[in-house]
């Protein structure tokens, strides 16, 4: 077992704590241990080493890397250690799920890690963050192709969306479609927008289920979605709501992935002529299919522990509740 970090104010740089030894002895049994520093004298010092030692743990558990013990990063140290391996143990399972090798080009999506990475030649030249399902709409496991570019895309409301959440919104404002550009596609000639429309009456919810946001600076889709067919009717896309990358952790969307530098991506899945001149399509504001042939291969997976090039071991929260069920099933027990 290892040490328990006793409940308290956020330790800072240059605080003198008594629970600052407990940390100490905490991050002594990962790969983050503090070096030589002041503290190492008086390990009740928040000093140098100690905070670069913090730093180190929340990257590695997918914690925003400030150095400070506040109160999420003391939760993910208090985690006993019989959790973690259960943690590998599960992960190893998903593990087996996979071939055996992936194509030498692909792009593979952790949604527990809220991480993209494209491998080229079976290297990976580039990475990015995402936004996944939220726990309600989990990002689902799968493996599709990528088989074209979407610019300036529509976006076609999911029936749920529309009748759960489109619709209280137009109950307190009747603009709330024109407002955003979004059209009944069964009203496009007459009432595009709605406005004629009894959003109370029973056969609101009909045409909630026939909603279509045009493309634009308010589309959710931004101005790039990555088409790649598969039962679960989940894409990679851009999204002009670029600040929510920022945030730890990033599971906030209704179950597709968006893209952090969308262009980027794209840029590298084109062709040089057509990635040169992508900006410029899109700027025409015209929405335009780009065919990607061959089709590039996606993996939507699930990897609470992982083990990065450097040789280190990440860890994240189990958004979905995925490890639980895996290892009760794993050990032949019932779930309710």
């Amino acid at each position: 077992m290892w040490a328990t970090i006793p409940d308290g104010p956020s330790l800072r740089p240059e605080t003198h704590d008594a629970r600052t030894r407990a940390v100490r002895e905490r991050l002594a049994a990962e790969p983050d241990q503090p070096g030589p520093g002041p503290g190492a004298a008086d390990p009740r010092l928040v000093d140098a080493a100690l905070i670069e030692a913090l730093r180190r743990y929340q990257l590695r558990h997918g914690l925003e890397a400030d150095g400070i013990l506040g109160r999420r990063t003391r939760t993910v140290l208090n985690e006993p250690l019989a959790h973690r391996i259960r943690q590998l143990i599960a992960n190893l399972e998903r593990w087996r799920w996979l071939p055996r090798s992936f194509e030498t080009d692909h792009i593979a999506v952790n949604a527990a890690a809220a991480t993209l990475s494209h491998a080229v030649g079976g290297a990976i030249p580039y990475s990015a963050r995402v936004i996944v399902g939220d726990a309600k709409n989990p990002t689902p496991v799968l493996r599709a192709e990528v088989n074209s570019l979407v610019l300036n895309p529509s976006w076609y409301i999911p029936p749920s969306i529309g009748v759960n959440e489109v619709i209280p919104e137009l109950r307190g404002n009747p603009r709330y479609l024109a407002e955003r550009g979004i059209v009944v596609r069964e009203l496009a000639g007459t009432d595009p927008f709605g406005l004629n429309v009894d959003w109370w009456a029973p056969g609101a919810r009909r045409l909630a289920r026939r909603l279509v946001q045009r493309p634009g600076e308010q589309n959710p889709l931004g101005r790039l979605k990555f088409d790649l067919p598969n039962a679960f009717a989940v894409y990679l896309h851009d999204t002009p709501a670029q600040q929510l990358f920022a945030l730890t952790p990033r599971a906030l969307s209704h179950g597709c992935v968006r893209v952090e530098g969308a262009r980027d991506l794209a840029r590298r899945v084109l062709d040089d002529e057509r990635a040169s001149a992508l900006d410029s399509l899109i700027e025409t504001g015209r929405t335009r299919r780009l065919t990607i042939d061959p089709p590039l291969p996606v993996y939507l997976v699930y990897f609470t522990a992982f083990v990065e090039a450097a040789g280190e071991t990440n860890f994240r929260d189990d958004i979905y509740g995925r490890d639980a069920r895996l290892i009760d099933a794993l050990a032949h027990r019932p779930r309710p």
